[in-house]
């Protein structure tokens, strides 16, 4: 699945988002699985933030519409969230806490 570029949005705290879609077919003849990503680089964090919507069994006619939806989506909700002035630092700390997070390995307790 390749992924196409359909916007990138610089926000006043220095994140950069960019919306992305790919498309691949599904199932039947004429169904798709659609994929639309939001990847935002966070000045200092060590990885992007990233969000997926995905929907499946879309036809050719409605998969233009149907990614419009999801765009719109994501420029509504995530951007404004993304662009807050306290949403970098408050990434990077959670990417800290994530990052020394154990994880247990073997057989369940």
């Amino acid at each position: 699945m390749t992924e196409r570029p359909i916007e990138t949005v610089q926000g006043p705290n220095g994140v950069v988002a960019e919306i992305r879609e790919a498309r691949r077919p599904y199932g039947f003849e004429n169904l798709l699985e659609l994929r639309v990503t939001l990847l935002a680089r966070v000045p200092g964090a060590s990885a992007p933030f990233r969000y997926e919507l995905s929907r499946l069994g879309v036809t050719e006619d409605e998969a233009d519409r149907a990614v419009g939806q999801m765009v719109e989506r994501c420029r509504r909700n995530l951007l404004p969230y993304l662009f807050r002035p306290e949403f970098p630092e408050r990434f990077r700390a959670h990417q800290e806490r994530k990052g020394a997070e154990v994880i247990p390995f073997g057989a369940p307790r």
